[in-house]
């Protein structure tokens, strides 16, 4: 399980695939570990990051040389917006502002070049001013996957009540006059681990490809298991845990 070791030499382009392998794992095994309780709404919350992680890996990997320096340029437009508010109130001296303002200055124009390159790549969803990153429904549908887009509508379109604090995500009964709080481990574990670990070997596969693990055909194969098990259960065939 332990994918980079110390000594291991990666190049700087990988590291963002890398990375995002190790978050996946993370994300994963909360999910598995919140699956003893005490919150199904817990687990559907940690779902909801690695469903966003599925989606934006496979955007990602569409056109790595280009989404990948649009994701991380975004990282330093956030960090434009955050640094004048926080030079008001360290009130920092005129060394530190001149080192500060050529740090801006150094990010301002990692934007702008990115925000070109856009441009350029004709990458959909980016305008003139705010994000370099496509929303993630509109990520969902450059990746033009039934993965991304199955993912985008179970955690986050008209299905997702459940996955956030929307009223209808409250496990909440009321019989007779009385009302009762529901809240505890998932009534069907098995269901909720299908579901993710589908996600999750979605993830590994498309970060198997952009890497070159070699393990893309057996995630994919696990994942296609995964949706046929789903697909008897709707129709309400018996399936084992298994």
């Amino acid at each position: 399980r332990v994918l980079l070791r110390p000594g291991d030499s990666v190049m700087p382009e990988m590291l963002a695939p890398w990375a995002l392998l190790q978050r996946a794992g993370s994300l994963f095994d909360a999910i598995r570990w919140l699956l003893r309780g005490p919150s199904d709404a817990a687990i559907w919350i940690v779902a909801r990051s690695l469903a966003d992680l599925a989606i934006t890996v496979a955007w990602l990997r569409v056109d790595p040389n280009t989404h990948v320096k649009l994701w991380t340029a975004d990282y330093e437009r956030r960090q434009l917006e955050l640094l004048p508010e926080l030079q008001r109130q360290m009130h920092i001296g005129q060394r530190e502002s001149e080192a500060l303002e050529a740090v801006i200055a150094r990010k301002h124009s990692i934007v702008a070049q990115a925000r070109q390159l856009a441009r350029e790549e004709g990458v959909a969803g980016i305008g003139r001013k705010g994000p370099l990153v496509p929303g993630l429904k509109a990520r969902a549908e450059a990746v033009d996957a039934d993965a991304t887009r199955y993912a985008y509508s179970l955690f986050f379109g008209p299905w997702s009540e459940w996955g956030h604090t929307g009223a209808g995500s409250l496990s909440l009964r009321v019989e007779s006059g009385s009302a009762w709080f529901e809240e505890g481990p998932p009534r069907d574990p098995v269901q909720v681990l299908s579901v993710t670990c589908g996600l999750y070997a979605y993830v590994l596969a498309e970060l198997s490809r952009w890497i070159g693990l070699g393990i893309e055909s057996e995630c994919d194969a696990l994942r296609e298991e995964l949706v046929r098990s789903d697909a008897s259960v709707a129709r309400g065939e018996s399936r084992t845990a298994e």
